[in-house]
C-alpha cells in the first residue's frame, strides 16, 4: 500500500538570528576595560547558529548604556580607538573589546550587531554590571551575605521575559539612592511560588542604615515588579507595616501617621517586660516614701484656735504668740504620726 501526503505551501524565508551574551561581566572598576561576547542564535528555536559569518560580509557593533525605567546612575560608556568587533569563527561568537564605564552603581549595555551587507541585525541586552571604585573590597560570594529583602514577585515570569537582570539593577540602584551602604554584589533567587529574595551585604558600621531601612519600608512598591514584604539587614529583621493600622488621631492630624513604623522582631520581649516591672516597683516605693515624709492635711485655717492646738499637743510641744504678729502661732515641734523635732519653725495662721 502506498500513501501519498500532500502538504500546503510552505514559505521559507531567511533566518532571523537573535543574540545571547556568553561572558557575563558582573563586577568591574570604574573605567576598567572589559570585553563582551555575543553568540548568534536562532530567534525561534533559541539554538546556536552553525556559523557566525557567511560570505564576505562582517559584523559591526554599536554599544550604548541601557536606560533603566528608573534609578539610573550617573555614568557614561568609555570607548577608545582600540575597541574592536571581532568574529570568532571557532567559538561562533562576536566579541566587542576594550569597553569601560565611568561611574558607580549597576549598569546594563545595549549591544547592537549589524552585518555589513545590512541583512542581519541582532539586539542584545547585557547582564547587569556592578561598577565600583575598588572592586577588591566588594563581596561577591552569596554564601557570606547576611542581608536580604523578600518581595512579592513572579521570579519565573521575570526570567522568561528577560526582565530579571533589569529588576536586579533597579533594586541595587534604589538601595544606593536611599543611602544603603552596600559592600557587595546582589543576586536574586526564587523564594516561593510568588516571592523573590535579594541577597547582599551591608556595611555594619555606618549610622545611616536605620534611615535607609525606614525609607525602604515606607515605600514597599518603590521598585517595579516587586513589593517589599520583609527586610533583614545584618541579621536584624524588619517587617513592612500594615497600612490599615495607620489610623488618624483624635485631633485629625494624619501627617504623623504617615511616618514609617519599623518593627524590630529581634528585640527580646523579656527585656521590655523586666523594664516595665522595674518601673512599677520604683513607683510604689516612691509613693510610700513620699507618704511617710509628708505632713497630714490640716484643718481649715479659719477654724483653728488655741484650744485646737492644745488638743493635739504632745511633749515636747509648745507655742508662742508674737505681739507683733498676734495671729501667728510659732510651732517648734511637729509630729506625724509620732513626735519628731521640726527641722525649722512652722507658722500656722490663726484667724
Amino acid at each position: 500500500m502506498n500513501l501519498t501526503v500532500q502538504s500546503g505551501n510552505i514559505s521559507v524565508g531567511p533566518a532571523q538570528p537573535a543574540g545571547q551574551q556568553i561572558n557575563n561581566i558582573y563586577l568591574v572598576n570604574s573605567n576598567e576595560s572589559f570585553s563582551v561576547s555575543v553568540k548568534p542564535i536562532d530567534s525561534v528555536t533559541q539554538l546556536p547558529l552553525g556559523h557566525v559569518q557567511w560570505g564576505t560580509w562582517r559584523w559591526t557593533s554599536n554599544v550604548t548604556l541601557y536606560t533603566l525605567p528608573s534609578f539610573n546612575r550617573q555614568g557614561f560608556l568609555v570607548t577608545n580607538g582600540s575597541s574592536r568587533t571581532n568574529a570568532n569563527l571557532t567559538a561562533v561568537a562576536v566579541t566587542i573589546t576594550n569597553l569601560g564605564i565611568n561611574g558607580t552603581g549597576m549598569f546594563m549595555l545595549n549591544i547592537c550587531l549589524s552585518s555589513s551587507n545590512n541583512q542581519y541585525n541582532i539586539m542584545v541586552l547585557s547582564s547587569a554590571i556592578l561598577v565600583a571604585n575598588d572592586k577588591s573590597i566588594i563581596a561577591t560570594d552569596p554564601q557570606g551575605f547576611s542581608s536580604n529583602i523578600t518581595s512579592q514577585g513572579n521570579f519565573d515570569a521575570l526570567n522568561a521575559s528577560n526582565q530579571l537582570e533589569i529588576t536586579r539593577a533597579l533594586l541595587y540602584n534604589y538601595l544606593l539612592s536611599i543611602g544603603m551602604p552596600l559592600i557587595s554584589d546582589m543576586i536574586l533567587v526564587k523564594g516561593g511560588s510568588s516571592t523573590i529574595v535579594a541577597l547582599f551585604e551591608v556595611d555594619p558600621l555606618p549610622s545611616n542604615v536605620a534611615t535607609a531601612v525606614s525609607t525602604l519600608l515606607s515605600n514597599p512598591n518603590a521598585v517595579s515588579s516587586l513589593t517589599f514584604v520583609s527586610v533583614n539587614i545584618n541579621t536584624r529583621s524588619y517587617s513592612v507595616p500594615d497600612s490599615s493600622s495607620n489610623n488618624t488621631n483624635s485631633s485629625g492630624d494624619s501627617g504623623s501617621n504617615n511616618l514609617p513604623i519599623i518593627l524590630e522582631v529581634t528585640i527580646p520581649v523579656g527585656t521590655a517586660l523586666v523594664a516595665a516591672i522595674a518601673a512599677i516597683i520604683a513607683y510604689v516605693v516612691y509613693t510610700k516614701l513620699a507618704a511617710a515624709n509628708s505632713v497630714a492635711p490640716m484643718a481649715n485655717a479659719a477654724s483653728l484656735s488655741t484650744s485646737n492646738v492644745e488638743l493635739i499637743q504632745h511633749q515636747p510641744f509648745s507655742f508662742t504668740a508674737s505681739s507683733a504678729h498676734p495671729l501667728n502661732v510659732h510651732v517648734t515641734t511637729l509630729f506625724n504620726p509620732s513626735p519628731s523635732t521640726a527641722t525649722q519653725p512652722y507658722l500656722i495662721p490663726i484667724q
